[in-house]
């Protein structure tokens, strides 16, 4: 009797892996590693053919959303210059006060980070969780 529940058992578990490793499932082209690049004219143009479909705006009220996020994007590039700006500015002084090796570590954990930084899909702070087993928060790097 338990040879028969051991070959029954055997059985459902092949059909079980068989069943599942034959299942294709379909990728979006969002979703593969490689995914292309759009221009920010492109990204903005499919963010509002979504809201005009899902909000069913107007032709006019389409008009004046896009003027929006269009002035929107140009203020914040200029943020975004001001800010490299900027952090090349304190760069620049920190390592004026640092001496040669330690310019040297600093150069070495900036370019750390940025490797970091480019493994991470999506998010680009630090992701840290005291504990997994507990509902902490995700929190950005340095306030945990």
């Amino acid at each position: 009797m338990s040879k028969l529940k051991l070959m029954i058992v055997a059985a459902f578990s092949i059909f079980t892996i068989a069943t599942a490793t034959s299942q294709t499932t379909e990728t979006k082209p969002e979703e593969t590693k490689e995914r292309v690049k759009k221009s920010p004219e492109q990204r903005m143009e499919k963010r509002m053919d979504r809201m005009t479909k899902n909000l069913s705006l107007s032709e006019t009220q389409a008009a004046k959303i896009k003027k929006v996020q269009e002035d929107y994007a140009v203020k914040e590039k200029v943020a975004r210059e001001v800010r490299k700006a900027r952090r090349a500015d304190q760069e620049a002084k920190i390592k004026a006060i640092l001496t040669p090796e330690q310019a040297e570590k600093f150069e070495a954990s900036k370019a750390e980070r940025k490797k970091r930084g480019k493994n991470k899909k999506g998010f680009k702070g630090k992701k840290s969780r005291k504990d997994s087993d507990t509902k902490e928060e995700l929190v950005p790097d340095g306030q945990n």
